[in-house]
């Protein structure tokens, strides 16, 4: 039976190497430990050999782990190319500021927002931090939606395809 890499477990071992643990990797591709093990493992299982070696909180590459990882890069690198070759990259883009930092941070955001993404529509919206949110619940709270909103406009998270999110320390 031929071996088929997914993409998803690459993902999961470019994070782990590039964060140093399973942990750290988890939180940057926003998915639980868990499920980056089983990424790696699956890995390991289809290719007939260990790639990690778990030392503790440590981690370590195997030799054949580091090829494994030089091949996921090249891989993911294509891989996206492809995706971002036929994405389409009109529509609305749409960036959410409380009142009091729109005059400071937003001309340069929304400049930054319009040269990387030329054919698409800025618009930007303006509120409170404790409006509650489009499902409901009530300020103040954290909700699932607050949690995305806040991660998807934060200064940590990044949506770099083949390297994930910055690693939270």
């Amino acid at each position: 039976m031929p071996v088929t890499l997914d993409i998803a477990p690459l993902r999961s071992l470019v994070a782990v190497a590039a964060c140093g643990g399973f942990h750290k990797a988890a939180g940057a591709l926003h998915l639980t430990q868990a499920a980056v093990s089983r990424h790696v493992q699956r890995l390991e299982d289809g290719l007939g050999a260990e790639l990690v070696v778990r030392e503790g909180r440590s981690i370590r590459f195997t030799p054949a782990g580091e090829r494994m990882l030089a091949h996921a890069h090249t891989i993911l690198e294509a891989h996206d190319a492809a995706v971002d070759e036929f994405r389409t990259r009109t529509g609305t883009f749409t960036i959410g500021a409380m009142d009091h930092a729109a005059d400071l941070l937003l001309p340069g955001l929304v400049d930054e927002v319009r040269a990387a993404l030329p054919h698409r529509t800025v618009h930007v919206r303006l509120g409170r931090s404790a409006r509650s949110c489009p499902t409901g619940c009530p300020p103040r709270t954290a909700c699932r939606y607050r949690r995305a909103s806040s991660s998807a406009s934060g200064s940590r998270t990044t949506s770099v395809p083949v390297t994930p999110a910055p690693c939270a320390g």
